[in-house]
């Protein structure tokens, strides 16, 4: 794969992660994440520069992934395998944080989880539209 179909790949999976963080967290689950976190761990406003940059270098891990060692270039490829990454990705993650700080309670574990196979899912759905595309 070129660098231009990867780089394409990922920054539609980084507007696709971002987007989806922005309904899934920011509004559909902001009072139950601010419920269950450690007071003053959410930020009223995030740092937008880090949290793009963020969204990218996992845009760019799964693009990586999926189009290097996977070779998927579809959308239901991409979204079966971008939502098994992002669910074990997430549980381990959540698993580890909980472990070891006291971020958030155990609630937030299943909840998070959830929306990181969700967003990575539909994330890499996209990348294996731009890849097949591209």
């Amino acid at each position: 794969m070129d660098t231009k179909k990867f780089a394409m790949a990922s920054v539609a999976g980084g507007v696709t992660l971002f987007l989806l963080g922005f309904v899934l967290y920011g509004v559909l689950l902001s009072e139950f994440m601010e419920a269950n976190a450690a007071p003053g761990v959410i930020k009223e406003m995030p740092d937008m520069v880090p949290l793009i940059l963020g969204e990218l270098v996992l845009a760019a891990f799964l693009t990586l992934i999926l189009s290097r060692w996977s070779g998927i270039e579809s959308f239901g490829a991409g979204a079966k395998a971008g939502a098994l990454l992002g669910l074990l990705l997430g549980l381990g993650l959540n698993l580890e944080l909980y472990g070891t700080m006291n971020l958030s309670g155990p609630a937030t574990i299943p909840v998070d989880t959830l929306i990181n196979a969700v967003r990575m899912g539909l994330t890499g759905g996209v990348i294996g539209v731009v890849l097949v595309r591209s």
